[in-house]
């Protein structure tokens, strides 16, 4: 049986590991995701813009824990329709809680609620958490501010949209994983000639794998050019 848990009928990608958060400009919260794994009795809070990384620093976050054989959870927050205090409900007997997206539910009394009673009975099992969104925990529409002085217990850690050198090394580093060769000159053509976020930029990296298995081709620059150009 898994040590990691959903709520919902999905899987955490394949990608989710601290390896694969990688470049500069946001190492310092990947570091404290990763001492927040090798620890017990630690709380976090991390907001950011799109793209910064903030779900795959909780779903990374998740699976480490889970790794380690203890029990975790991701909870998105946006993806929950209905009655999300039953879902909040029994997760404090967890080893890690990882809770994303908060505007997305908080402003409804009876939600923070649960999540009031869920942050305190983990404090008091010295059990970790981490909590996300792109506002900070003073920034949220709260309803009590008892919730919002909860969600900074353990402080809060802001991240950035990663550089364009972040995003070649990521480019690079998605592909390798993916057993592909990304030639620099390819993943700066990605780089400056496609999106430019990080998730589809990830996603484009998936078409050119499965483009490069049929056809057999290398990532050069005229083949990714027609991949592109046929999927318009």
């Amino acid at each position: 049986m898994s040590t990691v848990q959903l709520p919902l009928n999905l899987a955490l990608p394949d990608t989710a590991s601290l390896e694969g958060f990688v470049g500069a400009t946001n190492a310092g919260p990947r570091a404290a995701v990763a001492d927040l794994v090798a620890s017990s009795g630690q709380r976090l809070f991390i907001h950011g813009p799109a793209d910064s990384g903030k779900t795959h620093l909780l779903q990374a976050a998740c699976q480490a824990v889970g790794d380690q054989g203890e029990r975790a959870v991701y909870v998105p927050l946006a993806q929950l329709d209905a009655n999300p205090g039953a879902v909040l409900a029994g997760l404090e007997t967890l080893d890690c809680v990882c809770i994303d997206d908060l505007s997305a539910q908080v402003g409804d009394a009876g939600v923070e609620i649960a999540l009031i009673g869920l942050i305190d009975a983990l404090h008091a099992r010295r059990a970790r958490a981490i909590f996300a969104d792109r506002l900070p925990p003073a920034a949220l529409p709260v309803y009590y501010a008892d919730l919002a002085s909860r969600l900074g217990w353990g402080g809060a850690l802001s991240l950035a949209e990663p550089s364009d050198e972040d995003k070649l090394t990521l480019l690079q580093n998605r592909a390798e994983q993916r057993g592909l060769e990304l030639p620099a000159s390819t993943a700066n053509w990605l780089l400056q000639h496609g999106a430019r976020g990080v998730g589809d930029l990830l996603a484009g990296i998936d078409q050119l794998d499965r483009a490069s298995l049929a056809a057999q081709r290398r990532l050069t620059i005229p083949f990714v050019k027609q991949v592109f150009q046929a999927a318009r």
